[in-house]
């Protein structure tokens, strides 16, 4: 008995095997990879709008007491956290919506994430984050 015999029987001859099977395992772990990817950026984006929204509400109450709105510190505010911390291409885009409250002030920050999951991103192409922060004004 020779070796390539040898070898067949108990290996058994399956050539492509590996490569179907390969062609039918890959978009189920692109998939899930791209899931995972998605929910890091919907992460990052939650944690910026969050943070970009208590800068605002925090520069517009230290500057409520100087004659010029507050409306327009906040938003420079949120506009540089949102420029230097966030990941997302559509940050340019963001809303900053400040508002007065009795004896507060609200700011809300909205980003739009776009949506990276095949076939689901037809139905929903962009994920809004909203972060919103209330500050006593003193």
């Amino acid at each position: 008995m020779n070796f390539k015999n040898f070898r067949n029987r108990f290996t058994g001859v399956k050539r492509g095997q590996v490569l179907v099977e390969f062609a039918l395992i890959i978009p189920i772990f692109l998939l899930v990879f791209l899931c995972i990817v998605q929910t890091a950026m919907l992460f990052n984006a939650q944690y910026t709008a969050n943070y970009a929204s208590f800068c605002g509400a925090r520069a517009a109450v230290v500057h409520a007491k100087f004659p010029d709105k507050p409306d327009v510190s906040a938003n420079i505010a949120a506009r540089l956290v949102l420029n230097a911390g966030s990941l997302n291409p559509l940050k340019q885009i963001a809303s900053v919506k400040g508002e007065y409250m009795l004896f507060e002030y609200r700011v809300t920050v909205t980003i739009p994430v776009r949506n990276y999951i095949p076939g689901y991103n037809f139905i929903v192409p962009v994920f809004p984050v909203t972060g919103s922060t209330r500050l006593p004004i003193e």
